[in-house]
């Protein structure tokens, strides 16, 4: 990870509070088994804010995927 912790990798360039626009779709999320121990040894407050981050993805991929099926 070097100088960088696990959070930052994680929303570095992703923006949960952002609407998901079409240039945006190909974005793809990866921690390493090294990168999610490290998570975990920062602690419960480290670990909310992923999951907090990444449900609010999923959330606006699910309302996306909603409005094109319409």
């Amino acid at each position: 990870m070097e100088g960088r912790n696990s959070r930052q990798i994680l929303t570095e360039g992703i923006h949960p509070s952002n609407s998901l626009s079409s240039s945006q779709s190909g974005i793809t999320i990866s921690l390493s088994r090294e990168e999610i121990l490290a998570l975990y040894e920062e602690g419960p407050e480290a670990i909310i804010t992923v999951m907090q981050t990444l449900c609010s993805i999923i959330n606006k991929q699910a309302a996306r995927i909603v409005e094109l099926e319409e």
